[in-house]
């Protein structure tokens, strides 16, 4: 790969000034109206702390709550630092994690559901639909002010009366458990791990039969995000979805947001074909450079670096238009634009996750040189691909949604570029 004399190198101060002022910038555009789909669940956010963790998670399994082997996952992704989600197909009643865990915090959760929360905070000037799962006072008992973007509610059974909980586990940079052999392991930075309760619906076509109905329906929406393919539904739906989605609006450009899945099941790559945009981390895009294999490949040994190398393997794979690939600490992005968009992205990409990790209310003066770490670094190749070496927060608040905040500024910027009204 050859390098280009496109280098660019900031430090603190000189990022912070020039990320704000390209925020400012952007996020006063109108932009074209978009579909994000499709999970949204209940978010339940446990600092691990000095919590007995693994307790915690005999208790879930002689209880049938858990599976046996979420120790030996949760291990080793703590090991790693590495950010994990596995998915349990049940329900699981909200009192009963209260139990367990009774000093946690809600907040609206999915892809959907934190998509929506940062775009509605962060990009006022960006029209947003997306269906609602459950209804507007479930989410209220919980605590929970559903982002304020156009929801759309369907029939039953897609408007479930549970909503789906998600128990997220956070730790911090230095935090330590105990694990099966007596070995006390200290986790080698902050991350979290997420156990998804996803009970597979009644009737698996709804979801994808009213996505199609609705982009039919209404011409003004230009693009659409699509995730959630780890959910049970996705299996027997996604054929169905990439046979019809082409032939009613060719004309709709799609993001798809990747998440981290147990196997392989038959659709997968005829989906990321299908897309004009992909986003993913790198644990994620060694799974899509496996597919069509089952057990799926993991990112054991890949570290940060690795994430420019994993969207080269994609791009030669899949020949997408647009990749953005994002670790902790270091974005790669791939696209039809120039080193400079693509630059512009990733500030865009770096001030929303320091906002989503650090800070209050996502206030951008609450950034500030003296609580973030790092120089904004970026490097640019002659295949359209750009490097990224960002800043992160010293004391990050919380980890959850930032792959999705990367993802989503991102792809704002780029759809300011190539469509903005």
């Amino acid at each position: 790969m050859e390098q280009t004399n496109n280098y660019y190198s900031f430090n603190t101060f000189e990022f912070l000034e020039r990320a704000k002022k390209n925020y400012q910038n952007y996020s006063t555009r109108t932009l074209p109206p978009t579909f994000i789909g499709f999970n949204m669940n209940l978010d339940y956010i446990i600092k691990i702390g000095n919590i007995d963790i693994l307790s915690v998670f005999y208790e879930g399994i002689n209880n049938g709550l858990f599976p046996k082997n979420i120790i030996q996952n949760f291990t080793k992704s703590f090991k790693q630092g590495a950010a994990r989600e596995i998915v349990i197909e049940k329900n699981i009643s909200f009192d009963l994690l209260k139990k367990m865990f009774p000093k946690g915090r809600t907040r609206i959760g999915g892809q959907l559901g934190l998509m929506a929360e940062y775009i509605s905070k962060l990009f006022p000037n960006w029209e947003i639909h997306g269906f609602l799962l459950g209804e507007k006072k479930d989410w209220k008992q919980y605590g929970v002010v559903l982002p304020d973007i156009n929801w759309i509610t369907t029939e039953n059974p897609f408007s479930v009366q549970d909503i789906n909980t998600h128990l997220i586990l956070e730790y911090e940079k230095g935090d330590e458990i105990t694990d099966v052999n007596g070995n006390v392991i200290s986790a080698p930075r902050e991350n979290r791990f997420i156990i998804a309760f996803e009970p597979e619906l009644k009737d698996t076509q709804v979801l994808s039969t009213a996505f199609l109905s609705y982009i039919k329906n209404n011409n003004e929406i230009k693009s659409a995000i699509l995730a959630g393919i780890h959910l049970p539904w996705f299996k027997s739906s996604l054929k169905q979805l990439i046979s019809a989605i082409k032939k009613i609006r060719d004309d709709l450009l799609l993001h798809l947001e990747w998440t981290h899945i147990e196997k392989y099941y038959s659709g997968l790559s005829e989906l990321i074909q299908l897309v004009h945009s992909l986003g993913f981390n790198e644990q994620e895009g060694i799974q899509i450079l496996s597919l069509e294999s089952s057990p799926l490949q993991t990112a054991n040994n890949a570290s940060s670096f690795d994430i420019s190398r994993i969207l080269r393997n994609i791009n030669n794979k899949y020949s997408l238009t647009r990749l953005h690939g994002h670790s902790y600490g270091y974005y790669a992005i791939k696209d039809d634009t120039s080193n400079i968009t693509r630059l512009r992205q990733a500030l865009m990409s770096s001030l929303i996750a320091l906002l989503v990790c650090g800070t209050n209310n996502y206030s951008i003066n609450e950034l500030t040189p003296e609580n973030i770490k790092g120089k904004f670094n970026s490097i640019h190749y002659k295949d359209n691909v750009s490097m990224f070496y960002v800043p992160l927060f010293k004391n990050p608040l919380q980890t959850v949604g930032l792959g999705d905040s990367i993802s989503i500024s991102g792809f704002a910027v780029y759809l300011a570029d190539k469509l903005s009204v």
